[in-house]
């Protein structure tokens, strides 16, 4: 109910200034005509309040609603029915009649669509009727010159506030949107890629090799006797050993290898192209500086990693097929003392040498 309420109070600050201006500017247009057809000073005071009073009035009612955006929308109705009942005052003066009609439409249309901008429409018409039948209606479509400049600036302006408010909230919302692609190919506790996104890297990469045959290789880490660290010190210090041990392969690695969260205390990092060698110097560089350092500083832990590499080669028919190797040697590597690094494929030309 809270993040309804958010979203319909944006919405209301984001109507604010379209309205302001709109109706400051609509109020010259309809005030040109009033005054060549001598309005009488009810009309006067009543369109004075609609351009001046009105815009504020109407934030503050949707601010003060327990649904805001409901209250814009209201708000919206009511607009597009004060412009039907100033269609008839005018007479149906051409120019300053058809703007208010498509300007409204226009944003209408841009909030919510046809169907709200129709609603709008049917809003409009019977607005007019009605004021029709209790003002009368005097049919003077002519526009004078002096209308059609006091309906310029209502012209010019108006579309670029509508469209630059509309620009606005678009680019927020593909923010927004990159904000939440982020966080879900994002691990909340290491920072890292998610496993599915680290392995979509993996896809690509095995992709490019298949077509180019160019060295790429892939780590598989994990952290030796990790329960041990759990079920001693507790989840909380368990949480600060991976956000460390992530930190450390960010600082181990280039900016075009990609890093991920494979498991629970596995992490996966792949390597374009790098010889098997080159990998191994990686490898071997994670695996010193962990075992270096302290992983949680209270309870002093320190931990080491153990680490399979396996290089994509041309018998490989799957990026499945890459993974299952890099495993392979990690098991290995952890039935073979832990703390160590174990290659399991290398490539034809780094065999043979």
């Amino acid at each position: 109910m809270e993040e309804q309420y958010g979203r319909g109070l944006e919405a209301a600050r984001r109507f604010y200034l379209p309205r302001v201006l709109g109706l400051a500017l609509g109020f010259i247009a309809v005030a040109a005509v009033f005054l060549a057809n001598a309005a009488h000073p009810l009309a006067w005071i009543a369109l004075a309040l609609h351009g001046f009073v009105w815009p504020h009035a109407a934030f503050i009612i949707s601010r003060r609603s327990a649904d805001p955006y409901r209250s814009e929308l209201r708000n919206l109705g009511f607009d597009s029915g004060l412009a039907g009942v100033w269609i008839v005052l005018m007479g149906a003066n051409l120019l300053p009649s058809a703007l208010l009609v498509a300007m409204l439409a226009m944003d209408k249309l841009s909030v919510r669509g046809w169907r709200f901008m129709c609603q709008c429409l049917g809003i409009q018409a019977g607005a007019a009727l009605l004021a029709a039948l209790v003002f009368g209606f005097d049919f003077r479509p002519e526009t004078s010159f002096t209308q059609i400049l006091a309906c310029l600036p209502l012209l010019a302006l108006y579309p670029l506030v509508v469209g630059w408010t509309a620009f606005s909230f678009a680019r927020r919302i593909a923010d927004h949107n990159r904000l939440l692609a982020t966080l879900s190919r994002t691990d909340g506790l290491s920072g890292l890629p998610t496993r599915a996104y680290w392995e979509e890297v993996v896809r690509t990469e095995f992709d490019r090799y298949q077509r180019h045959r160019r060295d790429v290789c892939l780590l598989m880490i994990d952290i030796d006797h990790f329960k041990i660290v759990n079920d001693t010190w507790g989840h909380p210090c368990g949480d600060e050993v991976i956000r460390n041990i992530a930190r450390i392969l960010r600082e181990a690695v280039r900016v075009k290898d990609t890093l991920g969260r494979y498991g629970g205390e596995e992490f996966g990092i792949v390597l374009p192209e790098t010889t098997v060698d080159a990998a191994l110097v990686v490898a071997e560089r994670i695996r010193i500086m962990v075992a270096s350092a302290v992983l949680e500083k209270k309870a002093g832990v320190r931990a080491t990693v153990s680490i399979g590499l396996a290089c994509a080669t041309p018998d490989m028919m799957h990026y499945g097929e890459w993974i299952e190797h890099a495993d392979r040697a990690l098991y290995r590597a952890k039935l073979t003392g832990r703390n160590r690094t174990e290659i399991e494929h290398r490539p034809a030309h780094d065999a043979a040498d």
